[in-house]
């Protein structure tokens, strides 16, 4: 997600087109104000202009709730394509399956940190945008109606203001990082609080609480110091904002004592002024935080499209501690049913029947199923020992027996890849669940390859 794929959307546009059109009559306002103090003045009619003065206060409310609307559609099409790229990126990935750390990252950015960023960047957007559009046409009105000198005055505190978010551009930056990895990695700790907090076991709540503890006090440490930061900054952007136009003020006054007519619209307007003051603070305090806006975005972006996993499956398994058995045919000129090579299985996958995997912990048992699974990608159905892949029929209230049958059932019904690899089915089976699954897994032999990981012999 770089900024110009968030900016190069439809309804972007159509919310920049509304919100140019709401400022610009919010600007009008003040056209037709000192246009209504005039025609006062100088007798002449009123009418047309109080009109004009109350349609601009009414106007602006309908192109407004467009563009909301738009920012709306605009944040949502965002956080689907941030759903998209996802899918995209870490589809029939392996690799980063068995990476748990590198899962609840993801998953954290995924279900939360990357949505409210994303939400958070598309009202931050918004708000620039209404924000500078409004300075920008106000001011320029006001320089129009009463002096150039506004420009002049609003000029200079936009290039002091400039030059000093330049200088702290990598502190605010930096903060904001760390402010980001706090908030992920308190994430990652309330991801893991079920089992803890629900089961009761002393032990590993204890544990858990003194991680999520120290998660949390960073999370609120680090988020505290880049809030204080930016509020701080904000003073003082206030204050190089507000002095050059107080002076302009004082100064046009002083130079125009005897001119009511003047001093009239100047009256009028000094409400609107300081208005526009607070707007250019807003404006310039948003602008400052441009730089951590586009610092999370970009971060966002890095974690949820790095596709890249070190290492190989195959460095991880020990040939000679894992023995192999078909029960259609002998592996011919393998000692001791011993294979040394993944092409052998997948050569062998080719013929129904069932492969069985048997070895000693750590020998790279599951890491061979996952080699073949990343060989055969789309070609091989991979069912691990726990998982949350999506099925037709809920298991999550059945036992461990009924569960894997029903499981198995669904695969042998619905599933048409002709490689089949099941990862320790019979963990926590008893002998008669284990006799019944194994003869399930035989029918579904019957015409594919089934590669299994017993647990028992």
């Amino acid at each position: 997600m770089s900024i110009k794929s968030l900016l190069f959307k439809p309804k972007f546009w159509l919310m920049f087109v509304c919100l140019v059109v709401q400022q610009l009559i919010v600007a009008s306002s003040n056209f037709w104000i000192v246009a209504f103090i005039r025609a006062i003045q100088t007798s002449s009619p009123i009418y047309l202009s109080l009109s004009l003065y109350l349609l601009s206060l009414l106007l602006p409310y309908l192109p407004g709730s467009i563009a909301v609307i738009c920012q709306e559609k605009w944040k949502y099409s965002l956080i689907l394509s941030l759903a998209n790229a996802f899918k995209k990126t870490h589809h029939s990935n392996q690799k980063r399956w068995v990476d748990k750390d590198s899962k609840e990252t993801r998953i954290a950015l995924l279900s939360n940190e990357g949505m409210n960023t994303l939400t958070e960047f598309t009202e931050y957007a918004y708000n620039l945008l209404s924000t500078c559009l409004n300075v920008l046409f106000n001011v320029t009105a006001l320089a129009i109606l009463i002096t150039g000198e506004f420009g002049i005055s609003y000029l200079i505190s936009l290039i002091a203001v400039s030059c000093l978010m330049k200088l702290q551009k990598n502190k605010q930056e930096l903060l904001s990082v760390k402010a980001q990895n706090a908030r992920i990695s308190f994430l990652k700790a309330l991801l893991n609080s079920w089992d803890n907090i629900v089961l009761g076991n002393r032990y590993n709540f204890n544990l858990w609480e003194k991680r999520s503890d120290r998660s949390s006090q960073s999370f609120v440490n680090r988020n505290l110091h880049s809030v204080k930061f930016r509020q701080w900054f904000s003073v003082l952007i206030a204050a190089l904002t507000f002095i050059p136009s107080f002076f302009v003020v004082i100064l046009m006054v002083l130079n125009n004592y005897s001119n009511p007519l003047v001093l009239s619209a100047i009256a009028v307007t000094l409400p609107r002024l300081f208005m526009i003051l607070n707007f250019t603070y807003d404006l310039l305090k948003f602008a400052f935080y441009w730089p951590s806006q586009k610092k999370v975005l970009q971060r966002v972006d890095a974690m949820i499209n790095d596709d890249q996993a070190s290492g190989s499956f195959l460095n991880r398994i020990r040939w000679e501690k894992i023995d192999f058995l078909h029960d259609n045919f002998e592996f011919e000129n393998e000692h001791k049913n011993h294979l040394n090579d993944i092409n052998q299985i997948i050569r062998k996958a080719t013929v129904p029947g069932r492969i069985t995997i048997r070895g000693e912990n750590g020998s790279g048992k599951t890491s061979l199923l996952l080699a073949i699974k990343e060989a055969l990608r789309e070609n091989a159905f991979f069912l691990p020992v726990k998982h949350q892949l999506c099925f037709r029929n809920h298991i999550h209230y059945l036992s461990s027996g009924q569960g894997i049958k029903t499981t198995l059932l669904e695969i042998k019904d619905h599933v048409i890849e002709k490689v089949i690899l099941l990862d320790e089915w019979d963990a926590n089976l008893d002998c008669q669940n284990k006799e019944e699954v194994s003869r399930l897994i035989d029918e579904i032999a019957r015409n594919r390859c089934v590669i299994e990981v017993r647990h028992r012999n």
